[in-house]
């Protein structure tokens, strides 16, 4: 997965701004830290993260993070790394997103803390559309429905983010086509 740094971001595509994100500075002192790391950006960098952790939803062909090293959970959180990827200022990606929401649908994440988060970091609009996607495929997922009900109220994007089937994966029935039902990534 090539990303550039000259790549529009979701701000450009959802015509928002960015504001200054603490998380992103976190990200980018904890970036120079483990400057040994692979990844040319730093969005490259938190998918290399995320395969690390064990979340393959999307990853870079030919890196083997098994040989860098990256912060530990106890750095650097999934809730924050599940936010981090949602960040207005990433690449416009979908792939992004999907990996975003492949950490919360594991559900090992504590939504307390993720909503905390995404207050914090200005997430609500993301989060709500990606949380009323996911419940399309799910609707009784305990984690996305906490918190697309904590963030119901929040405004839409004029743009779709992302579209429900890029955050599920189709159970296909043995000589069958088309998908029999659509389970999450997680």
């Amino acid at each position: 997965m090539e990303m550039s740094e000259n790549k529009a971001t979701l701000a450009k595509r959802l015509g928002c701004t960015v504001h200054i994100s603490p998380l992103e500075m976190k990200l980018r002192r904890m970036r120079l830290k483990y400057s040994n790391s692979s990844g040319d950006t730093l969005d490259e960098w938190l998918v290399d993260i995320c395969n690390a952790r064990g979340y393959y939803a999307i990853f870079r062909p030919g890196v083997k993070v098994a040989e860098y090293d990256y912060p530990g959970e106890s750095e650097l959180l999934d809730e924050e790394l599940a936010a981090s990827l949602l960040l207005l200022s990433r690449v416009d990606e979908p792939r992004i997103l999907r990996l975003a929401s492949q950490i919360i649908s594991r559900a090992e994440i504590y939504p307390a803390t993720f909503s905390r988060l995404v207050e914090i970091e200005r997430l609500q609009r993301q989060v709500k559309m990606l949380a009323r996607q996911a419940l399309k495929v799910s609707p009784h997922h305990s984690a996305w429905a906490s918190i697309y009900k904590r963030f119901q109220d929040a405004c839409d994007f004029s743009d779709s983010l992302i579209h429900w089937t890029r955050l599920a994966e189709p159970q296909m029935e043995p000589g069958k086509v088309g998908a029999k039902t659509w389970n999450l990534i997680s």
